[in-house]
């Protein structure tokens, strides 16, 4: 990872830019998505809310409480970040990271969580399909367009 001196820093692997800096207050996850949305940092606009494998990106599996880098992010809380990733099984709950103990889960988006902006790496999948589980493609038709 690289530190730059505009308050990022960028993974090189993976092409993300992360703020170093986690949001003042916890937050549900609504607003969550809203706050990486209208976020502003080293003159980039296009901020937004990790998916839950870009946030396991930046967890060292190695370290406890917190288990993410110090010295790349010196505010990093000891708590739980939501991710923009919904639980698709779990209608209103989205996945978070628990940043004391290196583990992932789902809560009800009325929680309140911390946030750390990403951006860069977007799907490269658009307008695709994707299918992770075969239930999920149980009500579809091979060949046909879904609406």
């Amino acid at each position: 990872m690289v530190i730059s001196d505009d308050k990022t820093i960028t993974e090189t692997k993976k092409g993300l830019i992360w703020s170093t800096k986690t949001s003042n207050e916890a937050m549900n996850w609504e607003s969550a998505l809203k706050y990486c949305e209208d976020y502003s940092l080293a003159e980039y606009s296009d901020w937004r809310l990790p998916k839950i494998e870009a946030l396991r990106s930046i967890v060292d599996y190695t370290k406890w409480n917190p288990a993410i880098e110090e010295n790349l992010f010196d505010d990093a809380l000891v708590l739980f970040y939501w991710s923009s990733t919904s639980n698709a099984n779990n209608p209103g709950k989205a996945c978070k990271v628990f940043f004391t103990t290196c583990i992932d889960s789902s809560q009800l988006t009325s929680s309140s969580y911390y946030v750390r902006p990403v951006r860069g790496e977007q799907s490269q999948f658009s307008g695709h399909l994707i299918i992770w589980t075969p239930m999920q493609a149980a009500i579809l038709i091979t060949g046909k367009n879904v609406p």
